[in-house]
């Protein structure tokens, strides 16, 4: 039996979030690597998935990813996670995971669900009641 899926994403968490190590990206996400969910496109590749990592680095600091649990089914795991970091001096926090398929110790396709709205709001690009206040259609949120 082989290494755990959720190994291999505890750390990609660790070393490309926490430590910064943008060597492991490369390592462990391949040139046919799919990351959904990050933009209106998949990221494909470590090059692609560098400037994703790049921008969110120079947005905030103090990065610490914790993984608050995980589900293996074979190459298919399940992690979820809560970011910590510092925004223009405060702290700020994302909370998600993401589903990952493994192949061979690399991540194959990931499919990322991650609470960017509920970040927006807490740096301030939001309103906190942005979501219902959308829901009920309010044109000030809709611009155009």
């Amino acid at each position: 039996m082989g290494t755990k899926s959720s190994v291999v994403m505890k750390r990609w968490f660790q070393e490309v979030w926490c430590e910064g190590k943008a060597s492991t990206i490369a390592e462990l996400f391949p040139a046919d690597s799919l990351a959904h969910g990050l933009g209106p496109e998949p990221v494909k590749g470590p090059e692609a998935f560098l400037g994703f990592w790049r921008t969110f680095h120079a947005t905030f600091s103090d990065i610490h990813i914790g993984v608050l649990a995980e589900v293996d089914e074979g190459p298919l795991t399940y992690v979820r996670c809560v970011a910590k970091m510092t925004f223009r001096g405060r702290p700020v926090a994302l909370e998600g995971g993401c589903l990952c398929w493994i192949l061979d110790g690399h991540i194959a396709e990931c499919w990322n669900t991650w609470d960017f709205v509920g970040l927006l709001v807490g740096m301030g690009a939001l309103p906190p009641d942005v979501v219902p206040r959308a829901f009920a259609g309010e044109a000030a949120l809709f611009p155009g």
